[in-house]
This record gives C-alpha cells, sequence and structure tokens, in this order.
C-alpha cells in the first residue's frame, strides 16, 4: 500500500508482475485494500492491471465505511478512472 502511495511506480509492478503472491485482501485500519489505495490516489495504471489481470477480481470490494474503488474515484472527481470503471463494467 505504501508503494502506491509514493508513486513508486517501478516497485509496484515488479510487485504486480507476481500478481498470484500478492494478498489483495490486506487492508490498513480503514479497511482499504492495495485497490481502494490505487483509487484514492488515482494510480490509473495499477487499477487497470489489477481490473484485467484476473477475472475475478472483486472491484466492488468495499473498505470499512462501505465505500468501492469506484465510490473513492468518484469523490476524488477523478473522470480518467470513473470511466474505466464503466468502459470496463
Amino acid at each position: 500500500l505504501i508503494s502506491v502511495q509514493q508513486r513508486n511506480r517501478e516497485k509496484i509492478f515488479w510487485i504486480l508482475k507476481d500478481i498470484q503472491s500478492i494478498d489483495l485482501k490486506a487492508e490498513n485500519e480503514y479497511g482499504d485494500k492495495l485497490f481502494h489505495e490505487a483509487c484514492i490516489y488515482s494510480r490509473f495504471k495499477v487499477i487497470q492491471y489489477l481490473l484485467s489481470s484476473d477475472e475475478n477480481f472483486d472491484f466492488n470490494i468495499q473498505n470499512k465505511f462501505g465505500q468501492t474503488g469506484f465510490h473513492l474515484a468518484c469523490e476524488n472527481n477523478d473522470e480518467k478512472v470513473v470511466n474505466l470503471f464503466l468502459k470496463d463494467k
């Protein structure tokens, strides 16, 4: 999660390269998972990668406040990420 917040692209993609070993359910104290953090910090390529990497990926997963990545992207007025969600589903 810290790599997403710090915009460490090289480390993010190095980690994501082996997606099978990543615990996508790991969360912070707010219940935000990697996907939520990517949506909060507008990490378009990370979001795009996660959405396309696994057909069983649950993009509707909620944090402790009931927010999905789509909610967070909307709150941030992130048109590019919102359009990715609308295009993907």
